[in-house]
């Protein structure tokens, strides 16, 4: 029971805390329409950051061994997360190229997987932001809840890895806009991203380290190699 209680805690904060924040902050006297857009990208850090503590209380003990396992090997494991990088790249493009064109067959709209190449964008304080938030924290944070999370929940090795998909596709589908099948055939690629996730993770025995890793590096660097490619 404790397992599923911080789970849907973790999910619960990953995916609702944002909606709500400003409207407690706004309760304890602070009224963000009266700071800067930099002020509220800076409290929305804070927020994901505390997120990112919470979830990493939660497991703790999983992260901070699976950290010891991975750094005995560091150099091999982090040129198997680079191939892991490349094949959950070419997956997710190749998903999302054939869910554009059932949802073509359909007649209703595609939302695609979209990236920011940041190493296209000026070195400032915006991207910096942006890097930390979107490249750093929601990425670790979200194949901590997704892939350790529920596969430390389910015990059989393809159920977990399914489920991680599901879930995860589901709730990002949440944030979506559009017609129901709008919304089913975008989140194909995400459902993909995070069973590829949760392989990885079961095939390199349940270290969480290997799938954020790589979905780290996929938040960086599967635009410019989608760009190369393409």
């Amino acid at each position: 029971m404790y397992k599923f209680i911080k789970l849907l805690l973790s999910i619960i904060f990953i995916n609702f805390a944002e909606t709500y924040y400003f409207d407690v902050l706004l309760l304890i006297g602070l009224n963000i329409n009266d700071y800067s857009l930099l002020l509220k990208e800076i409290l929305i850090i804070v927020l994901y950051l505390i997120i990112l503590f919470c979830v990493y209380y939660f497991y703790k003990d999983n992260i901070t061994r699976d950290f010891r396992r991975f750094k005995r090997k560091l150099f091999p494991n982090l040129l198997m997360v680079i191939v892991f990088f490349i094949v959950v790249t070419l997956s997710v493009k190749v998903s999302e190229y054939l869910s554009l064109l059932i949802a073509d067959y359909f007649k209703v709209t595609y939302l695609p997987v979209t990236f920011i190449n940041v190493f296209n964008e000026p070195l400032n304080i915006n991207s910096i932001i942006y890097i930390i938030k979107n490249i750093l924290i929601i990425p670790f944070t979200s194949s901590i809840i997704y892939v350790l999370g529920i596969n430390d929940l389910i015990k059989n090795k393809n159920k977990g890895i399914i489920y991680s998909g599901l879930i995860a596709a589901f709730f990002i589908g949440l944030g979506l806009k559009g017609s129901f099948l709008t919304i089913l055939f975008s989140v194909i690629p995400y459902f993909v991203l995070y069973i590829l996730l949760a392989w990885i993770y079961r095939k390199n025995n349940n270290n969480i380290w290997f799938a954020s890793i790589t979905l780290i590096l996929y938040a960086l660097l599967a635009s410019v190699l989608i760009e190369k490619i393409l």
